[in-house]
């Protein structure tokens, strides 16, 4: 790889004080060469980003990783298990169960930056599917490049640069948002990704009351049939499984955050009622939520 990066490079640290401005705020980035049979992920990351192959993890950011050489597989709650290949890019999501790692047998370099904020939110839902987290070919030379001045840019913790990283963050998404409408969005499609994000936020905004999906099919201007098909067509489950996984991850949030009962969370998660929120925990989860704060929080299962 060209430019000052050698073995490794990793960043983090809280967003920067004015990124409520800008809505979209830097808060990771490296690069990382993992060689043949080495361990991975390497220990050079913080607690939270370090993960097993066994139990995977969920991160309350975006991130967008480039692979640049070697191969690998990704597998997500969404989308499943797929290959990853030199040159491909993939996208995770927050509160989206994840686990990555290159081929022990070949490696892998891969270069990412994380990111979050509300404007961040409406770009990369309307932009960028669960059901389709890889890019294929995606990481071209010019997204490397834009992504080794993030890189840059981060590393040398200015807060007057920041204005100039959040830009050139922007200016990844539009690179990668032309590469995915050049391999064949549709307009039409394009259409039906941004009902489903406005439809999502509104699902994010309305969990924990009972949610009607006429309602909803009339906030889209869509039938309830239409709805449902381009649900499942755009996110990969249905209606009530994705309304399902947020009451989840709003309870496992409360979970983390809160001293509230048991009872309290599962009603201010909107679930019918404790017993039901329990049994939907452990099915879900493979514990009982009440376990599950006490251990720490452990990743859920898909």
């Amino acid at each position: 790889m060209k430019g000052p990066f050698k073995k490794w490079v990793s960043l983090y640290r809280p967003p920067d004080p004015d990124s409520h401005i800008w809505g979209i705020s830097v808060v990771d980035a490296g690069f990382t060469s993992i060689g043949e049979g080495q361990p991975y992920p390497p220990v050079h990351h913080p607690n939270d980003y370090l993960f097993t192959w066994e139990r995977g993890r969920s991160l309350s950011e975006y991130q967008f990783v480039a692979i640049l050489d070697g191969q690998g597989e990704l597998e997500t709650a969404t989308a499943g298990r797929m290959e990853v290949h030199a040159n491909d890019l993939f996208v995770l999501a927050p509160d989206e169960w994840h686990r990555y790692r290159p081929d022990p047998g070949i490696g892998w370099r891969e270069l990412w930056v994380g990111f979050k904020g509300d404007y961040a939110n409406r770009l990369m839902q309307a932009l960028f599917p669960l059901r389709e987290p890889i890019l294929r070919q995606a990481a071209s030379p010019a997204v490397q490049a834009t992504l080794r001045e993030i890189v840059q840019l981060y590393a040398k913790e200015d807060l007057a640069a920041a204005p100039l990283l959040t830009a050139k963050l922007v200016e990844l998404i539009a690179q990668l948002a032309a590469i995915v409408r050049r391999a064949g969005y549709t307009p039409e499609r394009r259409t039906r990704q941004q009902q489903i994000a406005k439809l999502r936020n509104w699902i994010a905004e309305h969990a924990s009351s009972p949610i009607v999906t006429a309602d909803l099919a009339r906030l889209a201007g869509m039938s309830d049939s239409t709805l449902r098909t381009t649900f499942k067509e755009e996110l990969g489950c249905t209606l009530h499984t994705y309304i399902m996984k947020v009451r989840l991850s709003f309870a496992q949030m409360l979970l983390r955050q809160t001293d509230y009962t048991i009872s309290e969370i599962a009603e201010r998660a909107g679930f019918s009622s404790c017993s039901y929120f329990t049994r939907f925990f452990v099915q879900r989860v493979g514990i009982p939520p009440r376990q599950w704060r006490e251990q720490g929080t452990p990743p859920s299962k898909r």
